[in-house]
């Protein structure tokens, strides 16, 4: 719960199409920052509403991000 690696790869997709993923096992009261953004995220909301992936490009697209609790 102290952190996290998130692999994405989008299989199919539309250019422009959003995409969400919803994490689990985060501590939902706990603040989560992406190391190489910096961005912070609150764990109830990465669990619920999901990292927003809309800058895909398309499919074979894929990101990794490494997220540590605060």
């Amino acid at each position: 719960k102290n952190e996290a690696l998130v692999t994405a790869v989008i299989i199919r997709t539309h250019r422009g199409e959003r995409c969400f993923l919803r994490l689990k096992g985060l501590d939902p009261n706990k603040r989560y920052r992406d190391t190489e953004t910096g961005k912070t995220y609150l764990g109830s909301t990465l669990m619920n509403c999901g990292l927003n992936f809309i800058n895909f490009m398309g499919d074979g697209d894929s990101r990794m991000i490494h997220l540590i609790a605060e």
